[in-house]
């Protein structure tokens, strides 16, 4: 390539040139077609990027849902406090909460103990919950809701 960059005033160095355009135009078109393809590569995550939040919320519920539920069959109480004294955020132990609301598994407190039955509700309640975020976030108060989901 550099070879091709000298400048000589014999008519060998046109061909050089021509050689050099032509190889640039290949390249410059290649590009051209990269940055598109990362355009519109860009836009599908951005895209995405919207949804995700509210699927961040429903597997964040799931994750606390099964530490409360580990919590109840210990014998460990499963209240704010306690479960914040065990690692769970408040924000957290609500969303979890929410959750075992929509598996009919929380009544001030989870209402059975067996775990079959917790299993298989709770799995049912984060399929629903994955399909639509929104069983999960209108059961979180109003002051402990995600900001993506305050306008709603």
């Amino acid at each position: 390539m550099n070879n091709l960059l000298k400048v000589n005033r014999a008519a060998q160095d046109d061909t050089h040139f021509v050689t050099l355009v032509r190889e640039l135009s290949q390249s410059n078109e290649a590009l051209t077609i990269k940055a598109a393809k990362l355009q519109a590569e860009n836009h599908y995550l951005r895209r995405a990027n919207r949804v995700r939040p509210h699927l961040r919320l429903v597997l964040r519920a799931r994750a606390a849902a099964d530490i409360l539920v580990v919590l109840h069959l210990a014998g460990y109480r499963t209240g704010r406090n306690a479960a914040e004294a065990a690692g769970v955020s408040q924000d957290s132990w609500f969303a979890g909460r929410a959750l075992l609301l929509a598996a009919r598994l929380w009544d001030n407190g989870l209402t059975t103990t067996d775990s079959a039955l917790i299993e298989s509700r709770l799995s049912a309640a984060y399929q629903r919950a994955m399909a639509d975020p929104s069983t999960v976030a209108f059961r979180i108060p109003m002051s402990r809701r995600p900001k993506s989901w305050l306008g709603k």
